[in-house]
């Protein structure tokens, strides 16, 4: 099964958008599961932390599990948002500053198997998706942090 890849050019450095990317600002609140109370994406900076959609009043979504945390270039993690199927897929982000200033997003959505091909439709957007982070690691000027628990 092909993977989805997106190559997302950002104007801000990589352990910079790195940062952004990680603390979860930035998912819509449209791919929840409940758009009006959604907060959040969680993503524990550890390998073996969970990958959350957090919601108002503290409810939470196990959406994963984190494979790779490499602070500031790499993170991969296993996916079941929006899997119908129940079997995960694997998320992997890859930043990576360019010579020239700003850096490169290269995202790619694998782990595709037999027994969950058919949620592969659910994820045709990710640029789109991927357009918001873009913006937000533009406009979120504060200085990186750890992302929270």
């Amino acid at each position: 099964m092909e993977d989805i890849d997106v190559r997302v050019p950002l104007s801000a450095d990589a352990a910079h958008a790195f940062s952004v990317f990680v603390a979860g600002r930035w998912w819509p609140a449209a791919w929840s599961d409940d758009a009006r109370d959604f907060e959040r994406l969680v993503i524990q900076p550890r390998v073996g932390g969970r990958v959350l959609g957090r919601y108002a009043g503290g409810a939470e979504e196990d959406w994963g599990e984190v494979l790779v945390y490499d602070e500031g270039r790499r993170l991969q993690h296993t996916f079941t948002y929006a899997h119908t199927s129940g079997v995960p897929s694997v998320v992997t982000a890859d930043f990576v500053d360019r010579t020239e200033g700003g850096s490169d997003l290269y995202f790619r959505h694998g782990g595709w198997t037999e027994d969950n091909d058919q949620d592969r439709a659910n994820f045709a957007n990710w640029v789109e998706q991927l357009d918001e982070f873009a913006e937000t690691s533009e406009f979120d000027l504060r200085p990186p942090q750890a992302p929270p628990e």
